[in-house]
C-alpha cells in the first residue's frame, strides 16, 4: 500500500483509476487514499467500489484535498 501510495501521489499522466474490492486492511486502503491520491495532480476521474469498510471522513478528505477531480 505505501509503494502504491508514493506512485500515486507521483504521477503526473494517469488520468482515470478504477479501484475495485480488494482483501487488503481498512487502513492500507486509507493510505492509499490519504497519502497518494489526496497529493495527485492528474486524475481526473476516480471510480471505487465496495465502500463497506473504508471511513466516509478518509472520502470526504480526498474529495476536499484533491482539486483536479471531477
Amino acid at each position: 500500500a505505501t509503494l502504491l501510495a508514493e506512485h500515486l501521489a507521483k504521477s503526473r499522466t494517469l488520468s482515470e483509476l478504477t479501484l475495485q474490492p480488494v482483501r487488503q486492511s481498512v487502513y492500507a486502503f486509507d493510505e492509499i487514499l490519504n497519502e497518494g491520491l489526496q497529493k495527485n495532480s492528474s486524475i481526473k476521474r476516480l471510480t471505487l467500489s465496495n465502500l463497506e469498510n473504508v471511513d466516509a471522513s478518509t472520502i470526504a478528505s480526498l474529495i476536499k484535498h484533491n482539486q483536479t477531480l471531477e
